[in-house]
């Protein structure tokens, strides 16, 4: 994300921008075969997953793997 070094600080006061405007894969831990998941469940943005109820989360991913994704 943010050239030429790669890293990009989320904080409270931007984090919802830059989920709206980058992709479930650019963070690490969700490769294709979770984004397949999470858009099964009709998540296809990170601000649509920080927006889903860790409830749902887990019943997909289960406790560890849920807790994880809840951004």
């Amino acid at each position: 994300m943010n050239k030429p070094n790669g890293l990009l600080e989320i904080t409270m006061e931007n984090m919802l921008e830059i989920y709206a405007k980058t992709k479930l894969t650019d963070f690490c831990g969700i490769g294709r075969k979770i984004e397949d998941r999470l858009n099964r469940l009709r998540i296809y943005t990170p601000l649509e997953l920080h927006n889903t109820s860790l409830d749902i989360l887990i019943k997909e991913f289960k406790d560890v793997e849920g807790h994880f994704l809840k951004i």
